[in-house]
């Protein structure tokens, strides 16, 4: 009913009982329809919250599960990282050992060639003729001293 229709009524049946009932059944109807609306309302609140905090819940979760990930992925990057470091040392470890026998074989072959060295040496400084006696004395007693 329109709100003029009810102004009409009410100017008609001022005073009628039956009018008042009337009314009032309409409003006590709309009152209903108006409390039902906002149960309505309210029960959608209500659901879109519990939606927000269920997507707010996933969300949260999601993030969990993105960290967790990303802490094992470091983990084992980082366990990579320590076995190739490991490797690298093993073979460094490798490589200065190797250079050590090298260098023990190196001393090895100048103690058995030291003797031909010097006497290659000797034969030198003796052809050498422009040197006097002496000086070839002093730095052969010199260089016999340093091999001995």
């Amino acid at each position: 009913m329109k709100c003029y229709e009810k102004k009409c009524m009410f100017d008609i049946h001022k005073g009628d009982d039956t009018y008042n009932i009337f009314n009032n059944d309409l409003v006590v109807e709309d009152i209903n329809r108006k409390i039902k609306n906002v149960s309505r309302k309210k029960k959608d609140i209500n659901r879109k919250q519990k939606d927000e905090s269920r997507k707010k819940k996933d969300i949260n979760r999601k993030k969990k599960d993105i960290n967790r990930k990303k802490k094992d992925i470091n983990r084992k990057n980082d366990e990579i990282h320590i076995s190739l470091n490991q490797h690298n040392n093993e073979w460094i470890q490798v490589i200065k050992l190797h250079l050590h026998l090298i260098d023990e074989c190196k001393k090895e072959e100048w103690e058995k060639n030291k003797y031909d060295f010097l006497e290659i040496c000797i034969q030198e400084y003796i052809k050498n003729e422009n040197k006097d006696n002496n000086s070839r004395n002093f730095l052969e007693d010199e260089i016999f001293s340093f091999f001995i």
